[in-house]
């Protein structure tokens, strides 16, 4: 499966504003107007509370954690922001039995109302949250080597591998 071309900041003269207004505008139109489902369900996007007219969800996807873990304590990363429509492909191509070439899915033993949906090649995951009638978008980001032993490992126990 192919995937979108990355949005790179080079793209916009490395004008900051103008690039997020861009990232901001391709995650509007690929994830939260794509109509995406998953396992039968829709998924929903988080909105409130928006920053810079931007929403919650969207800057979870572009951005990672500081050392406190508090919200206003992130920092964009730009190769979350360069992947950001890729996730509506995973969703997209993602099956039921827990995977699709590449693409595979699993509840982490943690926290099983939610989902990991990860591109083990490129080593992209989503992450999802289950409500009784949708699913919640929770956050997008690259995984670390060490992370990708975890998920190899967590996909394996899931689905008896």
């Amino acid at each position: 499966m192919s995937y979108p071309d990355l949005i790179e900041l080079s793209g916009f003269g490395g004008d900051f504003e103008r690039y997020i207004d861009a990232v901001y505008a391709a995650y509007v139109d690929a994830l939260v107007r794509g109509n995406l489902t998953f396992l039968g369900k829709p998924i929903s996007f988080k909105h409130a509370p928006a920053t810079d007219g931007k929403g919650f969800a969207f800057w979870h996807a572009v951005s990672e954690a500081g050392e406190t873990e508090r919200e206003d304590d992130r920092t964009i990363d730009l190769r979350r922001c360069e992947r950001i429509t890729w996730a509506a492909h995973m969703l997209e191509a993602v099956g039921n039995d827990g995977s699709c070439g590449d693409i595979v899915w699993w509840r982490p033993p943690r926290v099983r109302k939610r989902v990991v949906v990860w591109l083990r090649g490129d080593n992209y995951a989503i992450v999802l949250e289950e409500r009784e009638q949708f699913w919640l978008f929770w956050t997008a980001y690259c995984v670390k080597s060490n992370r990708a032993r975890t998920f190899s490992a967590e996909h394996a126990s899931f689905w008896k591998l």
